[in-house]
Order: structure tokens, then sequence, then C-alpha cells
């Protein structure tokens, strides 16, 4: 093999680990509360960062620090518009379980695209500019050409360590399987209406939808899925004293007893049964306390 095709070999080899990467899970930020947050820091950061260097002329400006106030304005209003009002617009879109690395990144350039744009109209108006093709080129260029390599590095870099941390804890967390226990206790799910009979060796998850309860359980040999009119939240309350039935995310409570295997990625931790393909995801919040639940032993 000559050098050129060891050359050929490694860049192809190289390439499709990058793709996979790209392709890879990456979390998504659910909260409202969070979104809002990530506004005010990157605004902060931006009207600090003028005020204090004060590129681009404002240094003689004898309004410098309301201009700069103005871009930190500029800045929040951008990315609340996109991450507060239009992110819930588009649930399917924007939904953890469909979100991927190559997302994030072309996201987050959008994110800084817009915040450039905005900041040129800014401009134009505050310092009674031309809104000219020039002014918006020299804004994206300071904006999107300058966080671009950043930006990317930024997004892999957390994957990286997020997959890494996730996957080690799937790895500790699968020693500490707990199996299941002799002392089989018998329960319900109720609502007013309707009861499914369970127990601590039959009953597997339950998935929230709305204000019905998805319960998948074992009958025997074989698995069943019922829907009854109950909240998670209620259900989670009623069975709390079960040591190992646990709410692990906002949407699923789950009889650690039945869990067969742990996997992780940058998105989480993730929980398996023997007796279905469904993978149950756990609240990266919810880690630790989950953790603490499975070092109770049967």
């Amino acid at each position: 093999m000559n050098f050129s095709s060891e050359l050929w070999a490694f860049v192809y080899c190289r390439s499709k680990e990058f793709m996979a990467v790209l392709t890879d899970k990456y979390p998504a930020v659910t909260s409202t509360s969070r979104r809002i947050l990530m506004s005010l820091i990157m605004s902060s950061f931006v009207f600090a960062f003028l005020a204090i260097f004060r590129p681009f002329g404002i240094s003689s400006d004898p309004n410098a620090v309301m201009l700069c106030a103005g871009y930190g304005l500029t800045c929040f209003s951008v990315m609340f518009v996109l991450n507060v009002v239009i992110i819930p617009l588009l649930p399917g879109f924007f939904n953890e379980s469909n979100w991927l690395v190559w997302k994030e990144i072309v996201w987050v350039i959008i994110n800084v695209s817009a915040i450039g744009l905005a900041n040129a109209l800014y401009s134009a108006w505050a310092l009674d500019l031309d809104f000219t093709p020039k002014l918006v080129g020299t804004f994206q260029l300071y904006t999107v050409a300058v966080a671009f390599l950043p930006i990317i590095l930024s997004v892999l870099t957390n994957h990286s360590r997020l997959r890494n941390k996730y996957e080690r804890y799937s790895d500790d967390l699968s020693k500490e399987i707990i199996g299941h226990s002799a002392n089989i206790q018998q329960f319900s799910i109720s609502s007013a209406s309707e009861s499914v009979l369970l127990s601590t060796e039959s009953f597997l998850y339950a998935k929230a939808a709305d204000n019905y309860l998805e319960v998948v359980h074992m009958d025997g040999e074989t698995l069943k899925r019922e829907v009854i009119r109950k909240t998670l939240k209620s259900a989670s309350e009623e069975l709390g004293h079960f040591e190992h039935i646990f709410q692990v995310h906002r949407s699923y409570l789950v009889n650690l007893e039945r869990v067969s295997r742990f996997s992780g990625n940058a998105q989480g931790l993730k929980l398996h049964f023997e007796e279905t393909d469904s993978v149950v995801p756990v609240s990266r919040n919810l880690t630790n306390a989950m953790k603490e639940r499975l070092a109770v032993r049967p």
C-alpha cells in the first residue's frame, strides 16, 4: 500500500468517526427557566465585554455604556425569541430524543447569526448608519465567523465529556443490579374507575401521557401495557414507600428491581429491561438520587 492509499484510508476512517459523533445524541435544554437564564448570561457577557473593551469605535461614543447595554438587550431579545418562544412551538423537532450533535451546532450558529443581524439593525438605528449589505456582512463576520470554531469545539468537547461521564456511570451501576427480591409485595395502581393489580415482581415501569399512565408489567410470561386515568405524580406518591420503585424522569416511574442493565450517552443514563426493547431515560438531575436507591439492597 502506497502513501496516498494510506492517507486516504486514514482520512476516510477519521471522517466516519467524525460523522458518527455529529449524529450522536446530545442533551437538549428542556427547561424554560434554563433557557431564559442562558439568554441572560449571554447578553450580560456581551454587555460586559463591550463595556470593558469598547471595540469598533465604541469608546469614542459619549453614550458608550448605554450603547453597550443596547447590544446586550438586543442579544437577550434574539435569544429569548429563538429559545423561549420558538422552541416550544416546534416540540417534535426540539424533542431531546431526536436532538443530535449536529443539530446543536446548527442551532447555536443560527442563534449567533440572528444576533449578528439584529446587532447590525441596532447599530444602524443607534449610530445613524446606512443598513447596507456591507454593514450586515461586517457584523456576521464578527459574530459568526469568529464564533464558528469555538462553537464547534465547545459542543464537541461537552458531548465527549458527558458521554464519557454517563458511560462510566452505566458501567459502575451495572455492578449494582438489584435483581428480584425474595420478598414479593402486592400493590395496585388505581384511579376512580379502574385498577391494575401488580407486584414488585411483575411491575416494570409506568409512563406518563398527560393525565394518563401507561402501566407496563408482566402477566406470567406475557408483557402487558394498560392505560388508566392517573397522573404520574400521584402514582409516585402512593408508591413512595417501596424503596426500589422510583421516579427516574418526569415521565417515568420505574421498578429498579426489574432493570437488567444500564447504558449511557451524552444525554444521560438509560434503563433496559429483559422483557421489552423499550428504553427508559433517567433525568440528569435524578441520577444521584437513583444511585442512592440502588444502594439499598432488597
